[in-house]
């Protein structure tokens, strides 16, 4: 098939972001990989009008301490605060014309013996560039290798939003975003939690009881043939009875107690992006 050149998704801001390239990657008639475990979209480039990002953690089925992992992870202290400084000058107009200031993100363990971060990281770089009324619009750039769409690229998009913020000191709304992305992917599982959270994609997983619709759901669109395996295998054993415990596939199991979690309505507790920040990844944070 080959891989396409850019393919660029739009949005007023990173709410609609969000949303438009979730349901891209869903609807593609074509796809630029198809795995057993997902679908793969390479050469991804977002941009959105502004950082602003109404997105609640609750929605990939995701926690404060998820986030905390990944920003500590992710994020110098050091580096950040730099980042940080620098930006605020430029858009303050204080910098060199046209300067642009950038930031790598802290390098991760690769773990292959663990299959964790072997190929590298998933969030590469920032830049930012750009004063209010210039030539030059306050712009955050954003490089990464890979992320899961439907699933920790909400939670990148929370890293961006936040940035955004700090850098702003809370006026995302000035910030356009701009954002290339080596790989999107759909994982066939991994998603699901994320679906639950979104009436009109369950209306989709609902069609499973409808034969014919859920076979031309299939055939007409890779993402949504690789999820519906996993999805069938889900409410396969939930009909059997297999237990949580009986299930020896860990990241398998973790999906299951998520699907009973939303049959109960049991959802985890409402963390808003805009009541996170920085301030966990070290003292030496202090912009």
């Amino acid at each position: 098939m080959g891989v396409r050149m850019i393919q660029k998704i739009s949005g007023g801001d990173l709410t609609e972001l969000w949303y438009n390239v979730t349901r891209w990657h869903l609807y593609r008639e074509e796809v630029d990989l198809y795995l057993g475990i997902g679908t793969n979209m390479y050469n991804v480039f977002l941009e959105a009008d502004s950082a602003e990002f109404d997105f609640n953690l609750r929605e990939v089925w995701l926690n404060s301490s998820r986030w905390t992992r990944l920003v500590r992870e992710y994020i110098d202290p050091v580096d950040a605060t730099m980042f940080v400084r620098n930006s605020r000058e430029i858009l303050a107009g204080k910098g060199a014309k046209g300067v642009i200031t950038n930031m790598p993100f802290r390098p991760v363990e690769r773990r292959a013996d663990l299959r964790r971060h072997k190929w590298g990281n998933c969030l590469l770089a920032a830049t930012f560039r750009g004063t209010p009324g210039s030539d030059v619009r306050p712009t955050l750039t954003v490089h990464s290798r890979v992320s899961y769409n439907g699933y920790m690229l909400g939670m990148d998009m929370g890293v961006v939003h936040a940035l955004a913020r700090e850098i702003t000191e809370g006026e995302p709304d000035m910030v356009i975003v701009q954002w290339h992305l080596d790989v999107t992917q759909f994982h066939s599982f991994k998603c699901l939690p994320y679906l639950y959270t979104q009436p009109d994609l369950m209306e989709e997983l609902q069609k499973v009881e409808e034969h014919e619709e859920w076979m031309l759901l299939q055939k007409k669109y890779p993402t949504w043939k690789s999820i519906s395996r996993w999805w069938e295998t889900v409410l396969r054993f939930e009909e059997e009875g297999k237990t949580l415990e009986e299930e020896k596939y860990g990241p398998f199991r973790r999906i299951r107690k998520r699907y009973q979690e939303y049959e109960r309505g049991d959802l985890v507790p409402s963390v808003h992006i805009s009541e996170l920040d920085f301030m966990k990844i070290g003292e030496d944070y202090a912009p």
